[in-house]
């Protein structure tokens, strides 16, 4: 499976993360759409990071069996984690 886009990951979670790509929510933490990324690991897997004020959002994106059922899923705490770490954690898994 080819990489998804930002835009794919946003409505594949709609039903199961409604707030997460809300507009209200992204203003808080200071994001756009363009603040995220999506990469996918050496074992096929794919991660969501995004760039807000307080450090970096890091989620694993599932992809749903049907169109708009995938997951987001928490990886790593907001805080805790910069770009190197985040970047490690994605090559090793």
């Amino acid at each position: 499976m080819k990489t998804p886009t930002i835009s794919d990951v946003k409505y594949d979670t709609l039903a199961t993360s409604p707030y997460y790509f809300d507009r209200a929510s992204m203003k808080f933490f200071g994001q756009t759409m363009r603040s995220f990324k999506v990469r996918k690991s050496p074992k096929g897997r794919f991660f969501l990071l995004g760039k807000s004020k307080h450090g970096y959002s890091f989620r694993q994106y599932v992809p749903g069996k049907k169109r708009g059922h995938g997951e987001l899923r928490i990886v790593r705490s907001i805080t805790a984690s910069t770009l190197p770490q985040i970047e490690s954690y994605i090559r090793n898994h």
